[in-house]
């Protein structure tokens, strides 16, 4: 059985699957970011 990262390189070979997952990465920085200053807070 192979490790979700493992999936994920197999799946990046397909350009359209890149082409997704590249469009979401404003979306997951913006949702990092909020956990970031919540974590800030706590500390």
């Amino acid at each position: 059985m192979s490790s979700f990262n493992d999936l994920l390189k197999e799946q990046l070979k397909d350009p359209q699957f890149q082409a997704e997952w590249d469009a979401l990465e404003p979306e997951y920085a913006i949702i990092q970011a909020s956990i970031d200053a919540k974590k800030g807070d706590k500390e």
